[in-house]
């Protein structure tokens, strides 16, 4: 990643890395060892950040350090902005080049891949529930 891109290029190419790695290769132990560099951008991030890219980027860093509850929660806020933006794109008068940019990496595919995450996520979070409820 170049030094010249801003905090937001450099975070999604991390992210999509980090996704590749986690849920396309299962190579989560690649994907952990980049950790301390998406906690870096993360903590770059504006404190009312509503960004989809930072709720993505929260939801992989806590999946990744097993905080499942906080990973469903910035999955699940991830999932309702990118619902929000792809209505607006849809809805509304949008440059249609910037339109199909930005659908070509936040679309109806990729939030169905979401929201099949936050499933997986919710059952592995029930399933370490219920290990530690029989100890």
């Amino acid at each position: 990643m170049s030094n010249s891109k801003n905090i937001w290029g450099k975070l999604v190419d991390l992210c999509a890395s980090m996704h590749e790695l986690t849920y396309v290769n299962k190579d989560v132990k690649q994907a952990v060892k980049k950790l301390p560099l998406l906690e870096q951008l993360v903590l770059q991030l504006p404190i009312d950040d509503e960004s989809v890219i930072g709720a993505e980027a929260l939801a992989i860093y806590y999946e990744l350090r097993d905080d499942l509850q906080q990973a469903i929660k910035y999955r699940m806020r991830e999932v309702e902005k990118m619902e929000w933006l792809i209505q607006d794109l849809l809805d509304n008068n949008h440059n249609p080049l910037a339109r199909d940019a930005v659908l070509r990496s936040r679309n109806i595919s990729d939030l169905k891949l979401r929201w099949r995450i936050i499933f997986e996520l919710e059952q592995k979070l029930m399933q370490n529930e219920r290990g530690h409820v029989t100890e």
